[in-house]
């Protein structure tokens, strides 16, 4: 195994801001709380769910955008949001189209409209950023969600809208996550520094009936090759599918469809783990500011998985690239 890179991260942490220094694939010491925002009683711009610490204290926040342009409900994605708010996050899910009345907005697939998305998700960001705390604090006195050290998180085709919002104003967030992204759109590479975390999964890109989850040339591989400046990380999991980090009903119901293809039904628990802790160990590294856990990132002997690709440039001398029998 090649050396891992020393990496120095430097990161201005607000006073008394939470810092996990656990295993981050191992359960956050956290216990978590819920809150459902809407559009009829909280009058949001888009539905949401917030998941974060019900533990006093000063929390990074991350804006999760579900896939399909965020037509796929963030409900359905509980168990790892969960997961990663247990680390020391306010986790927060926005839907851009919700079953029921509660959202009027309506759904416009054609790529004119991705803009118009990515305009409506900007105006939940910042309708959260001036409301979220207070709904918090109605049910969990003491939790502050800290807007200065954000990150944006988004699955499959949601990394259109993370996208649009990181070229309008990258300066406003400190780390992207990209969970297994796919994109037609992204044509012109970054040009700004921020760091990214790129997942995804060997058989997300084999077709289960008529094209795969993931087309080859338009996923997880391109992502990282467009993203222009380090650092940027790519972990591509051996043996598991694009609705594998879902909660269980509606990755069972992928499956069942052959929607997608996807890993053994009893290593799910752990590629919940694996994918929580990758993502809970990079952001604490670009939110919380603790640099030790970057190892958990690009230490492939601390991960706890089998990966099919991995590949990393934290900055321009110190790359490392493998790809595992």
């Amino acid at each position: 195994m090649k050396s891992t890179a020393l990496i120095l991260v430097c990161v201005t942490i607000a006073t008394g801001l939470f810092v996990d220094h656990g295993d981050p694939y191992k359960s956050g010491t956290l216990t978590t709380g819920k809150v459902v925002v809407t559009v009829l009683e909280d009058k949001s711009p888009l539905h949401a769910v917030a998941y974060y610490p019900n533990v006093t204290g000063d929390y990074g926040v991350v804006f999760f955008i579900p896939g399909l342009d965020g037509v796929i409900l963030s409900e359905f994605y509980s168990e790892c949001l969960t997961a990663i708010a247990q680390h020391g996050f306010v986790v927060v899910a926005s839907d851009y189209i919700f079953p029921a009345l509660d959202n009027p907005t309506g759904y416009h697939m054609n790529k004119e409209k991705l803009g118009f998305i990515a305009d409506k998700y900007m105006e939940q960001f910042y309708w959260l950023k001036s409301n979220l705390q207070r709904l918090i604090q109605a049910v969990t006195p003491g939790v502050i969600s800290s807007w200065d050290h954000v990150a944006l998180l988004s699955h499959s085709a949601g990394a259109d809208a993370l996208l649009k919002m990181t070229e309008r104003n990258h300066t406003l967030f400190q780390a992207v996550v990209f969970w297994e992204p796919f994109s037609y759109q992204f044509t012109t590479k970054t040009n700004y520094s921020l760091p990214a975390l790129i997942t995804g999964t060997q058989l997300s890109t084999k077709k289960a009936i008529i094209v795969p989850c993931i087309i080859p040339g338009f996923g997880y591989n391109h992502f990282y090759d467009m993203w222009g400046e380090p650092p940027k990380v790519l972990v591509d999991a051996k043996n598991f599918g694009h609705c594998d980090l879902m909660d269980y009903a509606f990755r069972d119901f992928c499956i069942d469809t052959k929607t997608c293809l996807g890993g053994n039904a009893s290593m799910i628990p752990a590629y919940h783990q694996y994918t929580q802790g990758i993502t809970s160990a990079f952001l604490i590294v670009y939110l919380q500011g603790f640099s030790q856990t970057i190892n958990y990132v690009i230490d492939q002997t601390k991960i706890p998985l089998p990966l099919d690709e991995f590949k990393y440039n934290m900055s321009a001398p110190s790359y490392q690239h493998w790809h595992l029998p």
